[in-house]
């Protein structure tokens, strides 16, 4: 219990000095990232505030997880509603859960129907984490639709990719990047 930080509500999780957090991330932190000297105390819609009440503009959106802004009421308020109702959270795949069985099909509808030949239900939903996950099961797709479909020899499938990209960090994934400090 000692090494317990106060909590500090209104300015932010703790009253740590920007120094301190500073240097608690510069010694315990992997690096991987060139940093902007700004520790955030508030996130409000597009809005961070630091310490001193200063409002910067959220421009970077959490690499797109932020998009609809932080603390969005509408995704909070779900957020509160499934935590008190005890919804399912983390369960097994192999059983049905109803907010994965909504979620997927409003998900579904969200776009216009993108695999027309198999009728109103052509647009299927396979739910992910994150981007780089995203991007590794597109990568099984589609050497998986070059074998089955086209006749090209497992592990012979070419992968085409951007310069300059960035995409996460999985084994794969990072090393298509062309940017020395990312795929090293």
């Amino acid at each position: 219990m000692a090494n317990m930080r106060k909590i500090h509500h209104y300015n932010g999780f703790s009253t740590e000095s920007d120094n301190s957090i500073f240097n608690m991330e510069d010694n315990f932190g992997a690096h991987h990232y060139t940093r902007i000297n700004l520790v955030v105390r508030r996130a409000q819609g597009c809005w961070l505030t630091d310490d001193k009440g200063n409002k910067y503009l959220d421009c970077l959106a959490a690499y797109s997880a932020a998009n609809p802004g932080h603390h969005h009421p509408v995704i909070t308020n779900a957020l509160l509603n499934a935590l008190t109702g005890n919804y399912a959270s983390v369960i097994s795949n192999v059983v049905f859960t109803d907010p994965l069985g909504i979620f997927l099909s409003e998900c579904a509808a969200f776009a216009p129907q993108l695999a027309p030949r198999f009728g109103a239900h052509g647009n299927k939903v396979l739910a992910k984490n994150g981007g780089v996950e995203s991007v590794e099961t597109a990568i099984k797709a589609m050497r998986y639709y070059g074998f089955k479909q086209k006749g090209i020899k497992d592990g012979k499938q070419e992968i085409i990719v951007f310069d300059s990209n960035f995409h996460g960090r999985t084994i794969s994934v990072v090393s298509f990047s062309s940017n020395k400090k990312r795929s090293e």
